[in-house]
């Protein structure tokens, strides 16, 4: 959809510029958003990409506002040229009414490659060129997105590691898939050690920062298919933030895979499993110690990725159990990745449960229970944890 964010607090002028808009593109599909201060911009422009953004100068900070800011257009379009919090668009067609000298303005346009155009009212001769732009705008845009890429692998890892079977996982992929345009999109969080996986807060501000990346990617690239791989916390980052998109957003997502996972045994994945065409495949290392402490200590957390979720199996959905530790997927001598991993990269294969009929001793068994029996009571005793964490630390120091 081509969208085109309009930023004017004049009423009857946003409503013309919008009718003539629409008649201008009549022969294109394109969505027009108004909002009518500098606040309600701010925030459009963070939660949406708009190729085309035309943009008054004189704004109110918020709606309804008496108090008028001459330089707001211009504050807007500094932090866009930023490009730290508000998506860039393709054009910004600056206009105004202001009588004033605006020669530093119409500077800062040009300065940028857009144009600053002066509109008095009821004067929308200066439209033509823009409308001639905002088209240039969109064929550039098409002409990027129908070259989409043919596969994106999304990538996230554990605590207390770099990572690096992220790299080895998207080197087999680029190799099997040498005919194919695929994006790695690699998520790191170096230095996040056992103590801030124990509180609550860090751990959200990982997702809420995975969550905005793979958002913004998703918003302003296209691809065919998307295929998720994570192990451990990074389980926890990657459904967290993917159960907080739009369906629109999950669209192309194809298959998410958990290794290790941290999650609760009785997560609810029914946003995910609604949305059609979503595979998820959790792998399940039995012999996994690593998780008896997120389930017996880490609130918020579980040990899934030891006993499997509580949950009913089907085409989409599955369980797999294998003999291993915590990180026994990557160990390269097993050859897991080839032949467990690759094959569920072929959108036509079929998921199939893997039941482990191996050893688990008395002992495991028994381990499994004590972690569940004090998981019961986490809550209570967690902010103990936390403060002698605190005491730890302050100690140390």
């Amino acid at each position: 959809m081509n969208k085109i964010l309009i930023v004017d607090d004049d009423i009857s002028r946003s409503s013309k510029l919008h009718q003539r808009l629409l008649t201008s593109f009549d022969s294109m599909k394109i969505d027009v958003d108004i909002v009518a201060s500098y606040q309600e911009a701010r925030r459009a422009l963070k939660r949406c990409y708009y190729p085309v953004l035309f943009l008054d100068m004189a704004l109110p900070v918020y709606q309804g506002e008496k108090d008028i800011l001459d330089d707001a257009g211009a504050k807007i379009l500094r932090e866009i040229s930023k490009g730290r919090i508000l998506k860039k668009p393709l054009r910004v067609i600056g206009y105004t009414a202001l009588e004033k000298d605006t020669s530093a303005m119409e500077l800062e346009f040009e300065n940028l490659g857009f144009k600053l155009y002066h509109s008095r009212s009821g004067d929308f001769s200066w439209l033509t060129k823009a409308v001639s732009q905002a088209r240039y705008s969109f064929s550039s845009l098409d002409s990027v997105e129908t070259q989409e890429r043919e596969l994106a692998v999304v990538t996230v890892h554990g605590i207390l590691t770099f990572g690096s079977w992220q790299e080895d996982l998207y080197c087999k992929i680029d190799s099997e898939y040498c005919d194919k345009d695929v994006s790695h999109l690699s998520f790191k969080y170096t230095r996040f050690d056992v103590f801030s996986f124990l509180m609550p807060i860090l751990r959200d501000a990982i997702v809420s920062r995975f969550r905005r990346d793979l958002k913004r990617w998703i918003e302003q690239n296209s691809s065919k298919r998307i295929v998720c791989f994570s192990h451990s916390f990074g389980t926890y980052v990657l459904i967290n933030a993917l159960e907080s998109f739009d369906e629109h957003l999950l669209q192309h997502i194809d298959l998410v895979v958990l290794s290790g996972s941290v999650l609760k045994q009785d997560h609810d994945f029914s946003q995910l499993r609604n949305c059609k065409g979503i595979r998820i495949v959790n792998d399940c290392a039995v012999h996994d110690k690593a998780l008896l402490a997120s389930m017996a200590f880490v609130p918020g957390t579980g040990m899934d990725g030891k006993v499997g979720f509580s949950t009913l199996s089907d085409d989409n959905f599955v369980n797999r159990f294998f003999s291993g530790g915590h990180s026994s997927f990557f160990c390269k001598d097993s050859g897991f990745i080839d032949e467990y991993w690759m094959p569920l990269l072929d959108s036509d294969h079929s998921l199939k449960a893997v039941a482990f009929d191996g050893d688990y001793s008395l002992l495991d068994k028994a381990l499994d229970n004590f972690a569940k029996l004090f998981g019961v009571f986490k809550a209570a005793y967690a902010p103990l944890i936390l403060l002698f964490i605190c005491w730890y630390v302050y100690d140390w120091n």
